[in-house]
């Protein structure tokens, strides 16, 4: 969601952060941290100690602090930037996700 708004102008909108589809998008990506927040508190609880325990509370812990950067954005630009941002973020999350286990 947050690269179509790359793409068009919605995201140079005054009141961008107070429109339907970011408010849900903003929902859904708090969503997406607690979910990583809880699985890495699993991970931990069963005694896995690896990278990827480490890698999802970091992107827990990320994705809101992105979020706020769209909400404090003074214009268009630096809220294409933020948004650019985030969409880098959530790519990591699904990548860090489907890749396969290291095994050595």
């Amino acid at each position: 969601m947050a690269r179509s708004w790359l793409s068009s102008s919605e995201i140079t909108a005054d009141l961008f952060v107070q429109t339907q589809p970011y408010l849900v998008f903003k929902t859904r990506a708090l969503r997406l941290a607690q979910a990583n927040m809880d699985a890495h508190h699993t991970m931990k609880a069963r005694g896995t100690d690896g990278d990827l325990t480490c890698i999802l509370r970091g992107i827990s812990e990320d994705i809101p602090k992105k979020l706020d950067l769209i909400e404090a954005a003074r214009n268009g630009d630096e809220r294409r930037q933020a948004a650019d941002e985030i969409a880098y973020l959530l790519n990591d999350n699904v990548e860090v996700i489907l890749a396969p286990p290291h095994t050595d």
